[in-house]
């Protein structure tokens, strides 16, 4: 996977990230590689003819947008540029970059999955509306046996209204 970073990221947001990239490579050798490209006006070098992921630390969030995996150059023309966000303050640890990383490579939340309901109880009252969309159940890998710990879960009371953890 070919991917560049803005030059005004904050340094922990890119420690972070380059953290991540590492720990891909040594869980999966010789399958997944990551290479460094250079940036010119905003994008990786030779985008948007070649596939790339540009790394950022906005305040927005943490997010990648669009769609999960590597973009076909059709997506590419019709959305830009596939961008990886790691706001400072939160955002910026290996456990998110990691995380984000997953969805670059194509992986779903594992809330989404349509087997979720057999293994957790939703609180759909208790969850915000802006959130809602995030514990929506989504077509996607589902072999295997529900992971609570998996880097795709979000932590228990993500997007709660508020204090009631139930």
């Amino acid at each position: 996977m070919r991917w560049c970073y803005d030059p005004r990221i904050a340094k922990k947001s890119l420690e972070s990230f380059r953290i991540a990239v590492r720990q891909y490579e040594l869980a999966f050798p010789g399958c997944i590689s990551f290479v460094e490209l250079g940036q010119r006006n905003g994008n990786c070098v030779g985008y948007p003819e070649v596939s790339s992921f540009y790394v950022k630390s906005s305040s927005g969030g943490c997010f990648v947008n669009g769609l999960l995996g590597e973009w076909p150059k059709v997506a590419r023309n019709r959305w830009g540029r596939h961008a990886l966000n790691l706001a400072p303050g939160g955002c910026d640890t290996v456990g998110v970059a990691i995380h984000e990383l997953g969805h670059v490579l194509g992986m779903g939340h594992e809330q989404k999955r349509r087997d979720r309901d057999n293994s957790v109880r939703m609180n759909w009252s208790n969850i915000r509306e802006s959130w809602k969309s995030q514990f929506t159940v989504a077509d996607g890998y589902t072999s295997g046996r529900y992971d609570y710990d998996s880097i795709m879960h979000y932590p228990m009371y993500s997007g709660q209204v508020g204090l009631d953890r139930s």
